[in-house]
């Protein structure tokens, strides 16, 4: 079973990129969610950083609804990929490929109770 389930906070914008062009144009998304990972063995917070990667509809969500400082919850699966570096040197990345994501209410950075539609496009 391979199921990844996660709630933490946009580290930076989202990074949408597309590949191909006109109706062959697919859309990615690049982003790294902050999650709470308890506290260490003196006292301090941990924090993990996790990459996730999503496209199609999740993507026009993410463009559309989503900024740095954000807090989502998202589900889907880990994947490992691998490439060859402009120095020759394979690099293994692990990130979460998300299938579904679930905007949750943002009160660190809104507590005036705004609609976050209105930010983006």
């Amino acid at each position: 079973m391979n199921n990844v389930n996660l709630i933490g906070r946009i580290t930076k914008e989202p990074d949408v990129r597309s590949f191909g062009k006109g109706k062959d144009a697919v859309n990615m998304v690049r982003f790294t969610l902050a999650i709470r990972d308890g506290r260490d063995k003196e006292g301090n917070e941990r924090t993990q950083f996790i990459n996730c990667a999503a496209w199609g509809v999740v993507v026009e969500i993410i463009e559309r609804y989503v900024n740095k400082g954000d807090m989502l919850a998202v589900s889907g699966k880990l994947v490992n990929n691998n490439y060859e570096n402009k120095d020759g040197q394979m690099v293994y990345q692990t990130e979460v490929r998300v299938d579904n994501i679930y905007l949750l209410p943002n009160t660190k950075n809104d507590s005036s109770g705004s609609n976050k539609g209105s930010r983006r496009k």
